[in-house]
């Protein structure tokens, strides 16, 4: 055994999937609290545009953010087949719980 890896399955897609919902929700509100634009603009949008503009901006980057959260959850532990090296991982994995 070369490496010993801790990771959720779906884990990954789960957060991205969470990222989007909350980053379109969030661009969503954020757009329509803003209201709309004078008429007398040269490009003046409505509440409702730009909360569909908002939550299309807001679910790219909520799922950027969801996605990079989820990645960071998989760890990867290279031993090189020595079971030294997994006792340390262990000692060290337990004492960061707190057990």
């Amino acid at each position: 055994m070369d490496h010993i890896e801790f990771y959720h399955p779906g884990v990954v897609w789960r957060s991205t999937l969470v990222g989007f919902g909350i980053g379109a929700a969030t661009g969503a509100l954020l757009g329509f609290v803003s209201g709309d634009d004078p008429k007398e603009d040269w490009f003046a949008l409505s509440a409702g545009e730009k909360a569909a503009g908002g939550a299309i901006l807001g679910a790219g980057v909520g799922m950027l953010v969801g996605f990079f959260i989820g990645v960071a959850g998989h760890h990867t532990f290279y031993i090189g087949g020595e079971r030294k090296k997994y006792e340390q991982m262990r000692r060290k994995t337990i004492a960061r719980l707190g057990l």
